[in-house]
């Protein structure tokens, strides 16, 4: 029974075996200067780096020296400022003697010093130890401990939550009447730029009839804001269910690195509302945003790092509720005033970033060699596909869906680990390969291919969606319109298709989106 084996392995696990070859050979390096010193001394008087100096008789020994003074021509000579000169006692009287004061002036010094070679040799070695292995060898953690994951997502809601408390409610900054609701409009599209956790500063409500947009302001800065910029997001707020039809969030963006801490409210930054049918262009939104308020319970991210380890993942839902809006005096402006309410949903959860191997559909598993470590992955039919181009679109859940994933790809793998195994509830796939042009040739191969001419690079890449063009995922640059067909590919089209290359020019695309 190999013991110690299966417990470094635990321990350190198989990426820190580098680094713990370092710090080892540096303990050793360390262990023989000391072995030098102890078994191999100097010559006695000879400094460091230093020839052994001669002892004249009649002048004291160097090592009794507080001073000297250089005189051309003569050499280094001793100087005591309170005492004169005597001359030395013969050796056979003294000699001994002063070995002995030498060695016991001098053993402190050396062992003060040799203990603190050990002690930092020791230091190295454990803090290079622990960056190879991180925990993530052990049977619970993917090895890498740091701030956390949030998750924004946004959907419907019938209500607010039983019990809820609001604030007071607050009037149209131009109007005393209260806001009314928005019968007038099918659709009110709104494009999001940027979202931000807002630290708690005490007891803040929602405002039952809807939240006042307010001008970005530069004092926001320095607040301990988390904010994050991404890809505009359009949806639309009277059904901001995934556009897929399948009743689901949709997902905004991700934070990283977000430090402890508690958060209150999620500030979401949009402009270019527009309410349909009418194409009735909102208040003038560039630099607004919204307040959502965390009803049930504020996101709380804890100090100390879980005992597992690893990046916790926290996922968040705004909530839309209804919208209401006032009309700004005769401009015929429209402000925004949506009914919103934000909440954590589920228990934290782990999230591992890396390049998918070892992809087994049959087994549904795979590995994801993360930065430290190799993280093996089991899922099932319950979870959730993304797929993530500076945007989300999905989720998928449908059988097959895993078919999307193949080795290379960049994943996230959201989910608990179970035995040193990641379950994955969620998976977020950045294919590896693109191309961006004009379609040429559509559907050619007995309907099964197009060709999309390229500038950058210069190239033609055959395309075949997959898993074939009925069930390949086609999309508008322009979100929110609902998922495409195949039938809006054409010739002279420009469109993006994201894969995997089979064999080039041979590109197998799972994501198809038509528009510049």
């Amino acid at each position: 029974m190999n013991l110690f084996g299966t417990v470094a392995a635990s321990v350190l696990g198989p990426g820190s075996t580098p680094w713990l070859l370092i710090s080892l050979g540096l303990g050793l390096v360390v262990l023989g200067m000391w072995c030098r010193k102890k078994f191999f001394p100097r010559h006695v008087g000879a400094g460091d780096g230093q020839r052994p100096h001669r002892i004249l008789p009649g002048f004291p020994r160097r090592d009794d020296l507080r001073g000297k003074v250089r005189v051309a021509g003569r050499g280094v000579i001793p100087f005591r400022p309170h005492a004169t000169l005597q001359p030395r006692p013969g050796d056979g009287e003294k000699e001994s003697t002063s070995k002995e004061e030498d060695s016991a002036m001098r053993t402190p010094e050396r062992t003060f010093r040799k203990v603190r070679y050990l002690f930092l040799a020791l230091t190295i070695s454990a803090a290079l130890a622990a960056c190879g292995g991180g925990g993530g060898g052990s049977s619970t953690s993917p090895g890498v401990a740091g701030p956390a994951t949030v998750s924004v997502s946004i959907a419907s809601a019938p209500s607010y939550p039983s019990g809820t408390t609001f604030a007071t409610s607050t009037s149209s900054p131009t109007i005393a009447a209260a806001p009314g609701n928005s019968p007038d409009f099918a659709n009110v599209f709104v494009t999001v730029t940027k979202l931000a956790l807002i630290p708690s500063s005490g007891t803040e409500l929602p405002d039952p009839n809807g939240e006042l947009e307010t001008q970005d302001s530069p004092s926001e800065k320095g607040k301990g804001f988390v904010t994050d910029s991404f890809s505009p997001v359009t949806f639309d707020l009277l059904h901001p269910n995934s556009s897929s039809g399948d009743n689901v969030a949709t997902l905004l963006n991700k934070f990283t690195g977000v430090p402890a801490g508690e958060y209150s409210k999620i500030r979401v930054y949009y402009d270019n509302v527009i309410g349909q049918p009418g194409d009735k262009l909102f208040h003038p939104t560039a630099h607004y945003h919204f307040d959502v308020h965390f009803v049930g319970g504020n996101l709380v991210i804890p100090e100390a790092t879980d005992p597992e380890g690893g990046i916790k993942f926290f996922s968040v839902e705004i909530d839309v509720v209804g919208l209401k809006y006032h009309e700004a005096g005769q401009s015929g402006n429209v402000l925004l005033r949506p009914q919103v309410f934000a909440k954590v949903v589920g228990v934290p959860r782990y999230i591992v970033t890396g390049e998918a191997a070892q992809v087994n559909h049959a087994g549904e598993t795979f590995v994801v060699k993360a930065a430290h470590d190799n993280i093996s992955v089991t899922y099932g039919s319950g979870t959730k596909w993304f797929y993530f181009d500076e945007r989300y679109v999905g989720p998928f859940e449908d059988p097959g869906a895993d078919n999307a994933l193949r080795d290379t790809a960049h994943v996230d793998v959201i989910g608990t680990f179970q035995g040193g195994v990641l379950s994955a509830t969620e998976v977020d796939i950045t294919f590896p390969n693109t191309r961006t042009g004009a379609a040429d040739n559509v559907w050619i191969l007995a309907n099964t291919a197009f060709i999309v001419r390229s500038l950058s690079p210069n190239d033609n890449v055959t395309v075949f969606p997959m898993p074939d063009r009925l069930n390949a995922y086609f999309d508008n640059t322009s979100s929110p319109l609902p998922p495409l067909t195949f039938a809006a590919i054409d010739n002279g089209i420009q469109v993006k298709a994201r894969g995997y290359f089979n064999t080039y020019p041979d590109l197998d695309a799972y994501w198809i989106s038509v528009g510049p």
